[in-house]
């Protein structure tokens, strides 16, 4: 019974510990797409921007 439980909180505290893992990846992840569109969207204002301006 003990080594049972024992083996249990050792699963349960390596699958906690991978979900932290992941929530802090997938954040990582969620601010990085957003910061590339964000530039995306400079590049090409600056683009548009010359293009009405010299076109």
């Amino acid at each position: 019974m003990n080594t049972y439980t024992l083996e249990e909180g050792r699963q349960k505290a390596a699958i906690f510990r991978q979900s932290k893992k992941t929530k802090k990846f997938n954040e990582i992840n969620l601010i990085i797409p957003k910061f590339m569109i964000f530039r995306v969207l400079n590049f090409s204002m600056r683009f548009l921007l010359c293009y009405i301006m010299f076109g």
